[in-house]
C-alpha cells in the first residue's frame, strides 16, 4: 500500500519518531522498575549505609592498621633490639663509632707519609659517617617507641569491625567500599525518583507529539489510497481470469480505552483519543475479496486459495512494477517443472487492455532468484507474429502459460474442495438444514477453478467452507 501512494519518506519520517519514542519508554520502564526495586530494597540499603558509615573505612587504612598493630605488639621486642644496637654501634665500650673513627686518624696519618692511604682514608671515613647517621636513626627509634596497651585494644578493635564488613559486602576493603558508593548512588536516586520521572515523561509527551503528527498523515494518505488500489487491482484481476473480483483494502486502528498513567507503553494522540503504534504506523492493513460475482467479501487471508493468492501477487507487482522494474516472474517454482520451451503464452499488455498477443516459451533460467521470501525463475517468451498491437519498450505484462488445455468442462472453484486420503470430497446442499459430503473425481486446475470429472452435475449447489477464525 505504501508502495502503490509512493509513502516511503512518510514512512521513514514516522519510524525514525517512533523508534525515539518506543527507546524512551524502555527508558521509561527500566527507570519504574529500578524505582520499584529501590523502594523494596530502601531499608535494607539504610540498614547497610549506616553499618559501613559507623565504620567509615578508608582505601589502605587495614594495611596501616596491621602495620602499626605489629609495631604496638613487638614494642618491648623493639625496644630491646634498638637500645643494644646502639650500645653496639655508638655507646658500648668497644663501639663500632670509635673503632672507625680511630682507623680513620690512623690512615690520615699513614696517608701523610704514603699517599696511596688516601683512597683507603676516605672509604673509612664514609663508613664512620654512615654509621653515625645510622645510630642517629636508631637512637631516634628507640626513643619513639609506645608501650600503649589502649591503642592496641583499639586498633584491634577496629581491624575486627572492619573484618566483619569484608566477610558481608565482599571479601575485602575494597569491596566494601564500592559497594558503599554503589548503594550510596541508588539510595539517592530513590529520594529523586520523582523528579526524574517528570523529566522522562517531559520529554516523551514532546517525542509522541512528533510522532501523532507523522502518523495522522501517514494514516490518511493511505485511506486515501484504497479505492484506487482496489480498482487496479480488480482491473489486473480482470486480465488473468478472475472476473467479476472484488479487491478491498481496510484499515483498522486500534483506540485504546485506557492509557498506562505510567506511560510503560508505546502509543500515540489524537484530539482524545489514544491509539496503539507499531513499526509501520496505527494502521492495521488488511486484503479483502471476493473471487465470484455475488459472494461477500472475505479476509484474502482466509479464504482464497494458492492460486488465486498468486494471481493476486501478480496483480500488485503489475500495478507496482513501474516503481519496482519488474522483470516478468513465475511466482510458484513448482510451476517451473511443468513448463517446457516451445510452450504456447498469452500475453495481456497493461498498456493495450484490447489485445491478446501470443507467444513462445523460448527460455527458462537455470538459476532460481529469491524474491519476496518466493523463490522465483525469470523467463522468456518469444513473439513471432504481434499482429496490429504496437509494442513499447517499458510495458508491463501478465503472461498466461498454456501447460494444458481444456475447453466446456463442469468445474468448481478450487477452495471449496477438501483433501482426506488423497480423496476429493465437496459439501452439497440439499435442502433447508440439509447437507452432505460428496466424493467426486476432480481433473484438470488453474488453481483458481478446478474441473468435475465425476461426482457433481451441473446446477449442484456447493457450499463454501467455513470461514477459518484465526485467535
Amino acid at each position: 500500500l505504501d508502495e502503490f501512494g509512493g509513502l516511503e519518506g512518510l514512512v521513514r519520517e514516522y519510524r525514525s519518531h517512533y523508534e525515539n519514542l518506543t527507546e524512551l519508554f524502555s527508558n521509561m520502564r527500566a527507570l519504574l522498575q529500578k524505582e520499584h526495586e529501590l523502594k523494596e530494597k530502601r531499608g535494607l540499603y539504610d540498614f547497610q549505609i549506616k553499618e559501613i558509615d559507623d565504620v567509615d573505612p578508608h582505601a589502605g587504612e587495614e594495611a596501616e592498621l596491621e602495620n602499626e598493630l605489629r609495631i604496638l605488639e613487638n614494642s618491648e621486642k623493639l625496644f630491646e633490639a634498638t637500645s643494644n644496637l646502639y650500645q653496639m654501634l655508638y655507646e658500648g665500650d668497644q663501639a663500632v663509632y670509635d673503632s672507625l673513627v680511630k682507623a680513620r686518624n690512623q690512615m690520615e696519618d699513614l696517608a701523610e707519609i704514603d699517599q696511596s692511604f688516601n683512597d683507603a682514608k676516605n672509604e673509612c671515613a664514609s663508613a664512620a659517617a654512615i654509621i653515625g647517621e645510622l645510630t642517629k636513626f636508631i637512637q631516634s627509634y628507640n626513643a619513639k617507641i609506645e608501650f600503649n596497651p589502649e591503642r592496641l585494644e583499639q586498633i584491634r578493635e577496629r581491624l575486627g569491625r572492619m573484618t566483619l564488613l569484608k566477610k558481608k559486602y565482599g571479601g575485602s576493603l575494597e569491596l566494601v567500599i564500592r559497594h558503599r558508593e554503589k548503594i550510596g548512588v541508588e539510595f539517592a536516586m530513590a529520594e529523586n525518583f520523582e523528579s526524574e520521572i517528570l523529566k522522562m515523561s517531559a520529554r516523551i509527551e514532546e517525542e509522541r507529539m512528533l510522532c501523532s503528527s507523522a502518523a495522522q498523515r501517514l494514516s490518511a494518505k493511505r485511506r486515501e489510497l484504497v479505492p484506487k488500489i482496489g480498482k487496479a487491482v480488480c482491473a489486473e484481476l480482470g486480465k488473468l481470469g478472475i472476473a467479476g473480483a472484488q479487491f478491498d483494502v481496510r484499515i483498522e486502528n486500534n483506540v485504546l480505552l485506557k492509557t498506562d498513567g505510567a506511560q510503560t507503553f508505546a502509543y500515540v494522540r489524537f484530539g482524545r483519543e489514544s491509539y496503539a503504534a507499531f513499526p509501520d504506523g496505527i494502521d492495521r492493513v488488511e486484503f479483502y475479496m471476493s473471487a465470484n460475482i455475488g459472494e461477500d467479501l472475505k479476509p484474502l487471508v482466509r479464504v482464497a486459495s494458492g492460486g488465486e493468492i498468486s494471481r493476486i501477487m501478480l496483480a500488485l507487482k503489475t500495478i507496482l512494477s513501474k516503481a519496482d522494474r519488474l522483470p516478468l516472474l513465475v511466482f510458484d517454482e513448482i510451476d517451473v517443472g511443468k513448463m517446457k520451451e516451445g510452450m504456447e503464452t498469452e500475453l495481456k499488455v497493461g498498456a493495450l487492455p484490447g489485445d491478446t498477443v501470443r507467444g513462445f516459451l523460448r527460455k527458462i533460467w537455470l538459476k532460481a532468484e529469491k524474491k519476496d521470501n518466493a523463490t522465483v525463475f525469470p523467463i522468456e517468451i518469444l513473439i513471432p507474429n504481434k499482429k496490429n498491437a504496437v509494442l513499447r519498450a517499458g510495458y508491463s505484462a501478465n503472461a498466461d502459460i498454456i501447460i494444458q488445455k481444456k475447453v466446456n468442462v463442469l468445474m468448481i472453484p478450487e477452495r471449496v474442495v477438501t483433501m482426506r486420503n488423497d480423496s476429493s470430497f465437496v459439501s452439497i446442499t440439499l435442502g433447508p438444514n440439509k447437507e452432505e459430503q460428496r466424493l467426486i473425481k476432480t481433473g484438470l486446475s488453474d488453481a483458481i477453478n478446478i474441473e468435475v470429472v465425476s461426482g457433481l452435475k451441473e446446477g449442484d449447489e456447493v457450499q463454501e467452507k467455513p470461514v477459518k477464525k484465526i485467535d
